[in-house]
Formats: C-alpha cells, structure tokens, sequence
C-alpha cells in the first residue's frame, strides 16, 4: 500500500492457535518509524489474510469515541463489537459469527473498567472487563448466571 511515501509491511511472528501474531511497520522514505503488533483472528491455515480479521494488540489509536472490534469468547466463539462511547456511557451492539444477528449492548465505564448488558430471551447477558491498549478483556456472564467465560476483544485495524 503506498500513499505519499507510506508504505506498511508486515513480518509474520507467531501462531496461537489458529491465530497469526505479527507486526505492521510504518516505512516513510524506506526508514521504519513505528510498529504496530496486531493479531490475525483464525487465519493460521488461509490462503490470505482478510483484513476485517486483523485487530490490534498495542499501540492502537484509542482517541476515538465511535470503535469496532473482533475477538473470541472462550477462545473459541467469534465475535464482532460495535461501542460508541460518550462520556461514561456506552451502547452499540455485539454479533455472533454463528448466530448471524446483532445483539444491542448498553453499559458503563468507570475509568478503565466497562461494564456491558444485553438483554436477550434469556435474560440479561453480562460482558464485564478492562479497557487496555485497544483491547476490551473481562468475562461474559450468562442470562442464567450459570456460565461464565472469558473473552478478549481487538479493536479492529481498520475501523
């Protein structure tokens, strides 16, 4: 990709699961000036890498009031995010991959900590977690209270 003299490049790092590790370099003038650390969700065994799978793992662009994210709950189960924040309240929505429908969210943020709630046929569904570096980890708590699980959400490379 090259737009006046800006050129990104990327050297693969490491797999975790079916998850690529790497970095993204910002070349101007062919001098490297920054790296970027992202994450490739379950690209591992693709042909190419799609780039609405790519999230960032630091040095992300927080700045921002309106974010999209990729991440997996129990390491296993996709999911898409959608928050727009304003002052401490938040909205916006979450969508499985496997369910294919979007699930309005509503919460609060108290410094780094966010609170989200969804209500579905169940009852309320619960993500509760840390804002760090782009990243959005915690764990989702059933309508039932019965199960819980980790997640962990990357704001997406391209918003």
């Amino acid at each position: 990709m090259c737009i006046n003299k800006f050129k990104l490049a990327y050297t693969p790092n490491k797999y975790v699961g079916n998850d690529i590790l790497f970095n993204l370099s910002e070349i101007t003038n062919g001098v490297e000036k920054k790296q970027l650390p992202v994450i490739a969700l379950d690209s591992k065994d693709a042909d190419a890498i799609n780039l609405n799978d790519i999230g960032c793992l630091s040095n992300c662009d927080t700045d921002i009031d309106s974010v999209n994210y990729i991440g997996k709950l129990n390491g296993k189960f996709r999911i898409a995010m959608h928050l727009k924040y304003n002052n401490d309240s938040t909205s916006g929505f979450y969508f499985y991959e496997k369910v294919k429908r979007k699930i309005n969210i509503t919460g609060r943020r108290n410094g780094m900590r966010l609170t989200l709630t969804a209500s579905v046929p169940e009852g309320i569904e619960t993500f509760d977690g840390l804002l760090e570096n782009g990243q959005f980890k915690g764990t989702w708590s059933s309508a039932a209270g019965n199960k819980k699980y980790p997640f962990t959400f990357y704001m997406k490379l391209i918003q």
